[in-house]
């Protein structure tokens, strides 16, 4: 069976366009916004889709993990502020969420667990690409 990790760069190889989504979550917003905020598209903070080069670089990293596993399950609420979708022909093929604020991952391009180190060599690669992994969400929601 192919690992989590090889499926993983075998799907930034196969995609025309990697995307890089920076985002609201409908946890960022306070009060009675919050139960709207559920009904209403997210709001985009940051997009890219990556030149050739940064998606082969992104691919060459993921290649290098170890494929062990580690099943790092939480217990805060999965707050995907950071996603990455593989893009084919304008149509998302598969997308993977980040909560850097819980340490999680979930990608619907595989079953597998994700490699121990990926978290950090995701932030080490969205950080160079002008990603901030950290942000004041709160703050962001509420600016007009």
């Amino acid at each position: 069976m192919t690992s989590y990790r090889d499926q993983l760069a075998d799907a930034i190889r196969g995609a025309d366009t990697v995307r890089i989504i920076e985002q609201s979550h409908p946890m960022d917003f306070l009060g009675p916004e919050r139960k709207a905020a559920f009904r209403k598209p997210r709001r985009i903070y940051r997009q890219a889709d990556l030149p050739p080069a940064a998606a082969s670089f992104l691919e060459s990293s993921i290649r290098s993990l170890d494929a062990r596993t580690e099943d790092n399950r939480t217990r805060c609420a999965f707050l995907d502020h950071h996603i990455i979708q593989f893009r084919n022909k304008g149509n998302t093929t598969s997308t993977l969420r980040i909560c850097f604020q819980c340490g999680d991952i979930t990608w619907d391009g595989s079953d597998r667990l994700p490699p121990k180190q990926l978290l950090g060599t995701l932030r080490r690669f969205l950080i160079s690409q002008g990603f901030q992994p950290e942000r004041d969400w709160a703050k962001l929601a509420e600016a007009p």
